[in-house]
């Protein structure tokens, strides 16, 4: 709601917008608590879990490139110039990926949109109701997006048609995208370090039990 209120306080839309604007800042600064808590998860679940350690690990690294590109990895923050090369091949001239080639783009841009939807959205919708089943000690079922992100994953799908719809011109469309994009993702990373938090102290409380069962001496 920031980005209505600042317009509606002061119809001033600079600074929402652009590679400066607090838009981006505020999705850079949800990107990098994301990967704390994506790191904290990876470190908690790696020793239990070989597969869950590798999906976490990838969630450390897409966090790693999505915030680097955000900020065009720091050039945005500390002003550095982009070599004449690298300004030739990149259409913004900035010292990231994502300008060079609409496939380092868009795809990644679908991909990302299509993985909210069905994994964000439809999945966690399904198996409330119970319409899918996962066993629950599956690697897929903890490693699924939780209810607590279908909002922002509803505001992922609609944002751009509600824009259009809307004619909503004063906020950049894709900026407020990765943005709603970034939330996704904290709350996806906050939701999965407390299930795997609690999951692996309930795996250590089972370890435990049963170490003191051996230890106990035989009843006659």
């Amino acid at each position: 709601m920031y980005p209505f209120i600042w317009f509606g306080l002061t119809g001033e839309r600079e600074s929402l917008n652009g590679e400066l604007g607090t838009i981006e800042l505020i999705t850079v600064v949800l990107l990098l608590i994301t990967l704390v808590f994506c790191v904290m998860t990876f470190i908690k679940v790696r020793p239990v879990s070989r597969p869950l350690g590798i999906w976490f690990m990838l969630t450390v690294l897409g966090t790693i490139y999505f915030a680097g590109e955000e900020a065009s990895w720091g050039q945005h923050i500390f002003g550095w110039s982009t070599g004449a090369g690298w300004s030739e091949i990149n259409n913004q001239g900035e010292t990231n990926l994502h300008n060079v080639h609409g496939l380092l783009d868009q795809v990644p841009r679908f991909i990302v949109g299509l993985g909210i939807f069905v994994g964000g959205l439809v999945f966690p919708i399904l198996m409330h109701f119970k319409i899918i089943k996962f066993n629950q000690a599956g690697i897929l079922f903890r490693a699924m997006p939780e209810m607590a992100c279908i909002l922002p994953a509803i505001l992922v799908t609609v944002v751009r048609p509600v824009f259009t719809l809307c004619e909503i011109k004063f906020i950049s469309t894709g900026e407020y995208k990765e943005f709603l994009i970034g939330l996704f993702f904290l709350v996806y990373s906050i939701s999965k370090y407390r299930s795997i938090k609690a999951y692996v102290g309930s795996l250590d409380s089972e370890e435990n039990a049963e170490e003191n069962t051996e230890a106990s001496p035989l009843r006659e």
